[in-house]
């Protein structure tokens, strides 16, 4: 007895004992398909035992060798787990073996897989091919069945399935081959959609296969299921519909948004109080892209172009609807606004300790209904929180919109020098890096703390935990108090607390403080610009905006994104429940559910099959949406009220609102035709919105989905469509911001003057012209992105 098995074995068809890849290649081969010989380490085999398996396969085949992971929980009818695992080329030798078996299961550790329980691992004699690539049983950007679509280069095809290159790109729908085949040729191409035809015939359902062909044939080295088909999601109907890009950086999951809507459900009641001429927002989930538009306090949504202003101004003084929203306004200029202000502050103290006693709950020791209990709880305090975080959000409006007002006649001034005089961390963005700073100088005094983390770069906990228990303690006590806040408002998406390596890199980073005092140098600059008169004016609208300014932020982090947090700690256990019940394949997937499909998944209302559907239908669209981006806008945009005939109250608060919404949301209602023209400037990569001032240079990491979060290094260029404050925790690691949404007033340009980082905004594309590992330089206060220049030396 060995201890391992090859794939001519009959026990490496099973999955358990030989991982999904292997199981499918034993399968294949079996069925006469060109497979190249295996050696399979199996399930549970011993480390003990991995040093004689090198030998094994080594001596029976004295060229090179991949080695590659087989995972049980790799090609599951979700999700592939492409790119996940490892595969290593070129080995030679034992030692070399034994060197890639201990990075596979490193990797599987990465993914928080349980690397001895779940992974097998697969040698297979190198090939030498003539062209090789990858091949999907269907059209991945459209879901069209009738087609194969082959990827091609000559030699290894290693590139293309790590998608380091494109290769040919080709489809074969019957005999007919389009595309660009180059040396590989049609005949060959067609070749390979034959073989993937049989493949799919045998495996059922369409397949995804990497291929190989030598001396005319073709090889199959790996078959999985096509997880995820392109669905077109249904649009909604009607005018005035806009997509979100100033909060997002990923598509949404139907979890996530849904559970955000509590937040929304405030902003009737909010509004109204307020004086504002919105009635609330709908708001869609299009595949993972949000579409909202207003619900006016006149009239549809949609429904066109608003009164004139002198009949706006005639309305509001006769309709009693609108004379309600008049009164409101008075009493917010009276008092409430700042009353708003005082309530947040009285009670987030009140907040902060509900979240730590709740993260503290042991879900695991909950029975359904009190585990379904607990979530519909914290689903009610998003709703709270939502109501306290909108009555922050329009005092702060005014506060700025005043501000501006008295500086906006100050030649050559515009909104983001208004902003940038009132940098200053918001209390809550602000407490996570001054605690990691306490951290960072008690790893520092440690003797040995730095290597253990080094060593240990998944496991930091438990790496501390090794050389100073209290230190380790104090780690657990961040990771509580900072790190179960949700990214992107998305309930459904991965905390920093899931996040193990990214925590490390921010226990080993060294950054630089951010200048505290500039907003003050800024405020006394422009002053002495300020005619004498309106010093006084100055004086008084800049302490006001001060005042009021850090509460914005800190809202959204402690009334919003901890709740939401709390309700990701209650999906996963959720999630969790149903994969042991095999209900779901992954933990990952119950984000595509929503509360109630959940719930009814848990107390056995609805089938596995039934949950399946949902699941796959739903990732199906996300895969289409990532594919083919919605458009913008939907159906006729009108423009915003003209409120300047409105009585002086309503239309002071309302000026105050449309002007802040600007500045947050600037162009969003742009056709596609009208993006940003090519920067003129020589040497000019991107241009935009100079979001928060300075300038700085680093490597360019861009961050299109929340998966590639984990990839952020210290010194790098964050690249990203936005970020939100649930990201602060993160910005030790980053030299500057680059985001295609965003104005001045959006939170990415906040959060970036607020630490100190430099940031252009509202670029549009940068994201798709900046390329990953540039070195550049961000200038936030121009709004231009250029590369660096080289240091000379020597």
């Amino acid at each position: 007895m060995t201890g391992w098995l090859t794939l001519d074995d009959g026990d490496a068809l099973a999955p358990e004992r030989a991982g999904s890849k292997a199981a499918v290649l034993c399968r294949l081969r079996m069925a006469g398909f060109a497979v190249p010989d295996g050696w399979v380490l199996p399930v549970g085999c011993p480390r003990a035992r991995w040093a004689a398996f090198a030998d094994t396969v080594t001596a029976h085949h004295l060229g090179p060798l991949a080695v590659r992971s087989s995972a049980g929980w790799e090609d599951l009818a979700t999700a592939a787990a492409a790119g996940q695992s490892v595969t290593v080329l070129d080995v030679e030798g034992p030692a070399a073996v034994l060197e890639a078996i201990e990075a596979c299961h490193r990797a599987a550790a990465e993914r928080g897989a349980s690397s001895e329980a779940g992974l097998a691992i697969l040698v297979q004699p190198m090939l030498a091919p003539d062209h090789a690539g990858v091949a999907f049983g269907l059209d991945p950007a459209t879901g069209d069945r009738d087609v194969v679509r082959i990827n091609a280069v000559e030699g290894v095809g290693a590139p293309v399935v790590s998608g380091e290159v494109v290769g040919w790109d080709m489809r074969v729908r019957g005999d007919r081959v389009d595309g660009d085949t180059g040396t590989l040729g049609a005949d060959a191409a067609r070749a390979v959609a034959a073989v993937v035809a049989e493949v799919e015939t045998l495996l059922g359902g369409p397949q995804d296969l990497e291929w190989a062909i030598v001396d005319g044939t073709v090889h199959v080295l790996q078959a999985r299921p096509v997880t995820v088909v392109p669905v077109r999601p249904t649009m909604p109907d009607g005018d005035g519909w806009e997509k979100d890009v100033a909060h997002y950086s990923d598509l949404l999951t139907p979890f996530g948004f849904e559970a955000l809507q509590r937040a929304s459900e405030a902003v009737p009641e909010v509004f109204a109080d307020a004086g504002l001429l919105i009635d609330g927002l709908e708001e869609v989930l299009v595949g993972g892209e949000s579409y909202g538009r207003v619900v006016p306090a006149l009239g549809a949504p949609g429904g066109g172009a608003p009164p004139p202003a002198i009949v706006l101004g005639a309305l509001a003084r006769v309709v009693p609807a609108l004379r309600r929203r008049a009164v409101a306004a008075r009493q917010l200029l009276a008092g409430r606004a700042d009353a708003w202000i005082r309530e947040w502050v009285a009670q987030r103290e009140d907040w902060i300790d509900l979240m730590r006693d709740r993260l503290s709950d042991d879900l695991t020791a909950f029975d359904d209904d009190e585990l379904v209990a607990w979530g519909d709880a914290f689903g009610d305090l998003v709703e709270d929180g939502g109501r306290l975080h909108f009555r922050v959000i329009v005092p702060y409006m005014l506060a700025i919109h005043d501000l501006h007002r008295v500086l906006e006649d100050v030649p050559g001034w515009g909104p983001a020098d208004t902003t940038a005089l009132l940098a200053g961390a918001s209390p809550a963005t602000s407490a996570s890096e001054e605690d990691m700073r306490v951290l960072r100088r008690r790893i520092i005094g440690t003797a040995g703390a730095r290597e253990a983390l080094g060593a240990s770069p998944t496991t930091p906990v438990e790496a501390l935990e090794a050389v100073d228990a209290e230190l380790a303690q104090a780690l657990r006590g961040w990771l509580r108090d900072h790190a179960w806040r949700a990214l992107d408002y998305d309930a459904g998406m991965p905390v920093l607390a899931e996040r193990p390596l990214l925590v490390t890199r921010l226990l080993l980073a060294e950054p630089t403080a951010p200048d505290v005092d500039a907003p003050v140098r800024a405020a006394a600059a422009v002053r002495e610009r300020v005619p004498a008169a309106d010093r006084a004016a100055f004086d008084r609208a800049l302490a006001t905006a001060r005042r009021r300014s850090p509460w914005r932020e800190d809202t959204v982090v402690l009334a919003g994104d901890v709740p939401l947090g709390l309700l990701r700690r209650w999906l996963v256990e959720v999630s969790g429940r149903l994969v042991a019940r095999g209900l779901l394949p992954t933990v990952a997937d119950g984000a595509y559910l929503y509360r109630d499909e959940l719930v009814g998944a848990l107390r056995g209302d609805r089938s596995a099959s039934e949950v399946l559907d949902l699941v796959v239908r739903r990732r199906g669209e996300a895969a289409w949406v990532r594919a083919h981006p919605g458009p913008l806008v939907l159906g006729r945009q009108g423009a915003p009220p003209d409120v300047s005939a409105l009585p002086p109250a309503l239309r002071r608060v309302n000026e105050a609102v449309l002007w802040a919404v600007g500045l947050e949301y600037p162009g969003d209602t742009q056709s596609t035709d009208a993006l940003p023209a090519a920067p003129q400037s020589a040497g000019v990569l991107v241009a935009g919105v100079g979001g928060s001032p300075g300038t700085a240079e680093g490597t360019v990491r861009i961050v299109t989905d929340h998966t590639r979060l984990d990839r952020l290094q210290e010194g790098d260029v964050l690249v990203c469509q936005t970020t939100n404050p649930a990201w602060v925790p993160l910005f030790p690691l980053v030299r500057a911001i680059v985001a295609d949404g965003g104005g001045v007033l959006s939170h990415v340009s906040i959060a970036a003057r607020e630490h100190g980082l430099p940031a252009v905004v509202g670029t549009r594309n940068a994201t798709s012209v900046l390329v990953e590992g540039q070195r550049v330089r961000v200038d936030g206060t121009t709004g231009r992105v250029t590369l660096a220049v080289p240091v000379a030396t020597g």
